[in-house]
């Protein structure tokens, strides 16, 4: 699958700068924008939170081209599905700020009805563990997102790995959702940051990794399927006991994820970036090849 890795990512490094180009034209203009992240100098500019109507731009652009195309299957229709409603559903959280409540709720509502859809496409399974499954990959990515970077660094090496190591079309997809990432994390990690993921991209990212996983998953190689999304799992796990060990309440947020401690000890967002990626990479390869 190296010849088809190599072409998907280049046909998405030049889709991913395209549109990336786009979202950030359309963000400065119209929003919506956030704070810069961690480490950006006092007074810097509000930064874009469209790196996601970038990133989804370039997949629905690919995915309609790979579907020609018999090695990529019914994976790039899965995969624009369902990170298309959690991008719409995120950029409604940018736009409006939902409560913790509500927010799960209809992710919940989301969820169940993209794996009643999605689960006989890519092989079958339980429908509960495929909600779960979601659910936990995709909160765990938005997790990831409070340092810049990070989020889709971490995503970046998953892809990577899949592509390089996976089979049929998670490979295909994993090669050009890598591709589509590149452009827009040369924004997102420049310093000051001139472009943000937003909550609609952070969860896009996460239901992209969740769909590439699920088939490993519905296939009972646990391993795997945990080794392809460790990051966005260990920040569920840890977020959840740390909240329950606290007596927190857990849809409430904090500034205590994984890579805001690692701010705290003094390290750049970019050394949480390239930590990410290699922990995700690596990760993931092992998995894949050991599997």
């Amino acid at each position: 699958m190296t010849n088809a890795f190599v072409e998907s990512l280049l046909l998405g490094g030049v889709l991913g700068g395209c549109s990336t180009g786009l979202a950030l034209a359309w963000g400065r203009v119209r929003g919506p924008w956030g704070t810069p992240g961690p480490g950006a100098a006092e007074g810097a500019p509000l930064v874009p939170l469209t790196g996601g109507h970038g990133i989804g731009l370039g997949l629905i652009a690919g995915a309609g081209i790979l579907e020609r195309f018999p090695p990529a299957g019914p994976v790039p229709a899965a995969v624009v599905v369902l990170g298309s409603l959690f991008l719409a559903l995120g950029i409604l959280d940018d736009l409006h700020r939902p409560s913790p409540r509500l927010r799960l709720v209809v992710e919940a509502i989301v969820g169940a009805g993209s794996a009643f859809c999605i689960a006989p496409v890519l092989g079958g399974g339980s429908l509960l563990m495929t909600l779960l499954w979601v659910l936990i990959v995709v909160n765990g990515t938005n997790f990831l997102d409070g340092s810049d970077g990070a989020a889709g660094s971490a995503s970046l090496g998953s892809l990577v790995a899949i592509g390089l190591l996976g089979t049929g079309g998670s490979a295909v997809v994993g090669g050009l959702c890598a591709g589509i990432l590149v452009p827009f994390l040369i924004l997102n990690c420049a310093r000051p940051s001139r472009l943000q993921l937003g909550d609609g991209g952070a969860r896009m990212v996460g239901a992209i990794l969740a769909v590439l996983s699920l088939p490993y998953l519905y296939g009972g190689r646990w391993v795997t399927a945990i080794g392809l999304v460790l990051l966005p799992v260990a920040e569920v796990g840890t977020t959840v006991a740390r909240r329950v060990y606290g007596r927190r309440r857990l849809l409430v947020g904090d500034r205590q994820h994984l890579g805001d401690r690692l701010l705290e000890r003094g390290w750049s967002p970019r050394q949480v970036a390239t930590v990410a990626f290699l922990i995700s990479f690596c990760c993931a390869s092992l998995c894949l090849w050991g599997g």
